[in-house]
């Protein structure tokens, strides 16, 4: 291992003795920009060894056209998607023809859903175009960050 690579580990402060949780790794890149992640026992894993992270994408369904370029960006960056049921179309495209106790009940059990996408997940990305956070994405957001988990936006969040 070179120096570069020590120097990276050492900065990221894992050789305080602490153990992390089997399933969490940081990762970090060399000066050269190759990517290594650590794992819980401070060990150094190049990142094309790894097994691919899981992306849960979330966000308003209205956005289909963000979650279609962030389904392929992630895609292309070697990461497991999971995502909305349909991204083609709105939910009131799909289902203006039920009616509003049907809707609400689905729109339920797809809510559950996405929760346990999120259990699932490594990371979860939120499209907010425009800063645009729905009630049903601010209540993903809310569960992901009570699982402490990695939590990305597309655009930068100011509150």
């Amino acid at each position: 291992m070179n120096d570069n690579v020590i120097n990276v580990i050492e900065r990221t402060e894992v050789k305080c003795g602490c153990r992390l949780p089997l399933n969490k790794l940081l990762y970090t890149k060399c000066q050269h920009g190759r990517s290594w992640a650590i794992d819980e026992y401070g060990g150094l894993i190049e990142y094309h060894l790894l097994p691919p992270r899981v992306v849960c994408l979330c966000g308003s369904t209205r956005f289909s056209q963000a979650f279609q370029k962030a389904n392929l960006e992630e895609t292309l960056k070697g990461n497991v998607v999971l995502t909305i049921g349909c991204d083609t179309k709105g939910d009131d495209e799909l289902f203006n023809d039920m009616s509003q106790e049907d809707m609400a009940e689905l729109k339920e059990r797809l809510d559950i859903l996405h929760f346990r996408k999120i259990d699932m997940s490594d990371v979860v990305y939120f499209l907010n175009v425009n800063g645009y956070i729905d009630e049903s994405t601010q209540r993903e957001l809310d569960y992901a960050r009570a699982l402490g988990k990695e939590i990305r936006f597309l655009e930068e969040v100011t509150r």
